[in-house]
């Protein structure tokens, strides 16, 4: 038997469900420019849309409960986009999205509020979205590991973020790390 017109249809949620990955506003651009991003990057549908969560700040867990698979699809997403594009964190695909997709950073949806970062805070963004861990940025600054930890926790506070990735997607929609193709690695894909 069919299904009842919009309501059941397997498929048609299927179709909903990738087709709204975003927020209304972020919807307009993504369906213009995702399909001719998708074949330069080699990436399919699912991935650009993994990627777009992902720069939004979720958890492979999120991820998995948002897009209904299961955890450990999630990761695999993950593990792949890092392979894919020549990254070894995921704070780098965060920068990498708002490389590619420039647009959502015009899209700063109230960010004007949160208090701008102090020079020290700039150098220890600057460091996260480049992907070094706290130890590597205590060695990069001269200062120690817990003075670097006390910075990251200091800028999560500020801005309210529940982890370093959304840190980053609200810094780079702020303005804070100004352009963000220069913190990528020269060979990330």
């Amino acid at each position: 038997m069919g299904y009842a017109a919009g309501r059941g249809d397997p498929e048609r949620k299927r179709s909903q469900k990738w087709s709204g990955i975003g927020n209304d506003a972020t919807r307009g651009w993504w369906s213009e420019r995702c399909h001719l991003k998708e074949k330069i990057l080699n990436l399919t549908r699912r991935e650009t849309g993994v990627l777009s969560l992902i720069a939004q700040g979720m958890t492979d867990r999120e991820i998995a409960r948002q897009l209904e698979f299961s955890f450990s699809t999630a990761r695999k997403y993950r593990e792949n986009l890092l392979a894919k594009s020549g990254l070894k964190k995921s704070s780098q695909l965060v920068v990498k999205y708002f490389v590619l997709f420039p647009d959502a950073l015009k899209q700063n949806g109230g960010l004007a509020h949160i208090d701008p970062c102090s020079p020290r805070e700039r150098e220890v963004l600057n460091l996260l979205a480049s992907g070094l861990s706290d130890k590597q940025i205590a060695r990069a600054l001269g200062i120690s590991n817990e003075t670097a930890r006390k910075h990251r926790r200091h800028l999560l506070n500020k801005t309210a973020s529940p982890n370093v990735l959304t840190l980053l997607c609200i810094a780079l929609m702020s303005g804070w790390l100004g352009d963000p193709a220069r913190l990528l690695p020269v060979n990330a894909g």
